[in-house]
């Protein structure tokens, strides 16, 4: 008996949960059986008791899902270790409550071309047809390469749908948010249609990035200035809040089936 299992990251806030919730909901409606969510900390109900469970239920063949934008530590080594696989392992038979269980991971969702096809329906739905746009994809940055390599190919798949596309980083990375707004009002860009590509809200996009781009209370819109150019904003909600991310994820799962 075949069963989907979505892990997600976890928040002490909360603010992570919706988002896996609401993707889980939506391979029900799909008509896919057996549909679990669970998270690597946090949060519960957490991977490793989940997977028992659908042991415990009579599943034997389970496609996990990280619900992760970027590649990296979570979704490759500590989301396979809990599930009963090995570190960067995707496949395999692991023996759970006494029963044989054959997993398969999926991939993160950033990668997927679908992706960027979202991407550009979010920043034509903000764009200003009055005045000079471009688009600034921001992440969360990671002390490695991870999240930069999945911000810069959807930068270069979306730039090449005709978008002028800035990429910026909350932390760790380079360019931060400061010096992407810098150029793009040394570039002349009069309208910003913001993009915070995570996968759910939290501290960073409903606190630092509002702060950073200087949105108004209502936290969408707002004014900033840079390079002596005062441009608008529109911020958008995480990207990972989409519901037509439920149809990448879904890709992905009949991908592994």
């Amino acid at each position: 008996m075949k069963g989907i299992l979505l892990v997600g990251h976890g928040s002490r806030s909360g603010s992570n949960e919706p988002a896996v919730k609401m993707h889980a909901d939506y391979l029900r409606d799909r008509g896919y059986k057996n549909v679990y969510y669970s998270f690597k900390g946090y949060s519960e109900p957490y991977v490793q008791n989940v997977i028992e469970d659908m042991a415990a239920a009579g599943i034997d063949e389970v496609i996990v899902v990280p619900l992760f934008i970027a590649r990296g530590h979570y979704a490759n080594d500590i989301v396979p270790r809990r599930v009963g696989l090995g570190k960067g392992e995707t496949e395999g038979t692991v023996s759970i409550g006494g029963r044989d269980v054959h997993i398969k991971i999926t991939d993160v969702f950033g990668y997927h071309p679908m992706l960027s096809d979202i991407i550009v329906k979010m920043i034509e739905e903000s764009e200003d047809s009055e005045m000079k746009n471009g688009a600034l994809l921001i992440g969360h940055g990671s002390k490695g390469e991870e999240n930069k390599k999945m911000i810069m190919c959807n930068a270069e798949r979306v730039g090449r749908a005709g978008k002028r596309i800035y990429i910026a980083f909350n932390e760790f990375n380079d360019p931060t948010i400061e010096d992407a707004l810098t150029a793009m009002g040394r570039d002349g860009i009069e309208h910003i249609s913001a993009i915070p590509l995570f996968v759910s809200s939290g501290e960073h996009t409903a606190k630092d990035l509002p702060e950073k781009l200087c949105l108004n209370e209502d936290g969408r819109t707002g004014t900033v200035e840079a390079a002596g150019r005062i441009m608008s904003v529109s911020y958008s909600a995480p990207i990972g809040m989409r519901p037509e991310v439920g149809s990448i994820i879904e890709s992905m799962v009949m991908a592994r089936i």
